[in-house]
């Protein structure tokens, strides 16, 4: 395996010295500036999920999964599916990591591997749960829950809190909204009466949901996107062309975290698709115009969001090109890939008299390689 390391302990106090501005170095004008980034591991197969102390990958040919311990460096062999065998669908979970091998679901933890008694694809996992095609499971208790009318065949149709609360959508074009909670309360919304006849890509942060409703207009049909907080009041963000996309990966037209909301809407005065990013409070901002010779069809393929931080900066991509942009600053930087996935994790860091900071740090995970990303 190759790997290069990033010096965190060192470069994590120095950035905390830093103004926010400086720190993100976003710019304030609305030219872009240019970020770069870092090969932190180089892997000999695939990088298959990462956090903040851990990488898995499988070696080529997926025959085995490996675990490095980012503090060190050191890595561990979590399971050996032999010559024929194969490793399938891994990823870590708060205490482990959860994998498919032979078509039996699988969970390590410190060393042990344990069967979990189903036999589904694996689709995602977040604290101590995995949501499989149709059933959740407490990989603590080893509990499964059923998840009524699911049947996902990946996670476009549901989204996992790490407390376990499931919501998703049916697999239909009148579907309700799902709500499965840990304890196993199951709540169901229908739509509302006329004119709205169907929900799509619920997602949450824990508290709040996003999600579509179909809506009959006047001038046909359209996705009402609606911002609904812990305490059910449910307020509309946009009214966006219908275009057929039911069951399509919400996450590229919209991200919910900490109670920041990052949404594609479509201005059918000005003709354009425009990405804004709503704080907590309220505020709403606008962070990209695409121009108007887009038509409405190319917004499946010419701005996309990549990824919502917890403060609220965003990695989107549009026309193929990567941009970041700051929650506290003007202004866009372009980033040098467009391909992987990006992520946005926090790292806690210790200062003087027990305190802790917590720090933003930007990843882009590409095939077998992860890079650290300045901006």
């Amino acid at each position: 395996m190759k790997r290069r390391f990033i010096a965190w302990a060192v470069l994590l106090p120095m950035l905390m010295l830093l103004s926010p501005l400086q720190a993100w170095a976003a710019g304030g004008s609305a030219a872009a500036g240019t970020g770069s980034e870092t090969l932190l591991y180089q892997v000999n197969g695939t990088l298959s999920d990462f956090d903040q102390s851990r990488v898995l990958w499988t070696e080529t040919g997926n025959h085995a999964l490996w675990l490095i311990d980012r503090k060190d460096g050191s890595q561990i062999k979590v399971f050996d599916a032999g010559g024929s065998g194969t490793v399938d669908q891994a990823k870590l979970t708060a205490q482990g990591v959860v994998f498919a091998s032979a078509g039996s679901a699988r969970y390590w933890e410190n060393g042990t591997v344990r069967e979990l008694g189903v036999s589904q694809r694996l689709n995602a996992a977040k604290g101590n749960f995995a949501v499989f095609s149709s059933v959740v499971v407490d990989l603590g208790t080893g509990r499964i829950r059923s998840l009524p009318n699911s049947g996902f065949q990946n996670a476009n149709r549901f989204d996992l809190a790490a407390d376990g609360t499931v919501v998703y959508t049916d697999s239909t074009y009148t579907s309700k909204l799902y709500q499965s909670l840990a304890d196993g309360t199951l709540t169901a919304w229908v739509p509302p009466n006329p004119p709205y006849t169907a929900y799509s890509g619920v997602l949450t942060d824990g508290t709040n949901l996003i999600y579509r409703v179909l809506k009959y207009t006047s001038s046909g049909e359209k996705w009402s996107l609606r911002f609904r907080d812990g305490a059910g009041q449910a307020t509309e963000l946009a009214l966006n062309p219908f275009l057929g996309d039911y069951f399509d990966n919400s996450k590229q037209a919209f991200q919910i975290r900490n109670g920041w909301v990052a949404y594609k809407a479509y201005d059918k005065d000005k003709g354009h698709w425009i990405l804004y990013v709503r704080s907590p409070e309220g505020p709403t901002r606008q962070v990209y115009e695409g121009p108007s010779s887009w038509s409405v069809m190319d917004i499946f393929r010419r701005l996309s969001l990549n990824e919502l931080g917890a403060d609220g900066s965003v990695v989107f991509t549009a026309d193929n090109v990567a941009y970041y942009a700051s929650a506290q600053t003007n202004g866009l930087v372009r980033l040098p890939g467009s391909s992987g996935e990006y992520r946005y994790l926090e790292h806690v860091v210790g200062g003087p008299g027990g305190t802790e900071y917590r720090l933003g740090a930007w990843y882009r995970l590409s095939g077998d390689s992860l890079y650290g990303v300045q901006v």
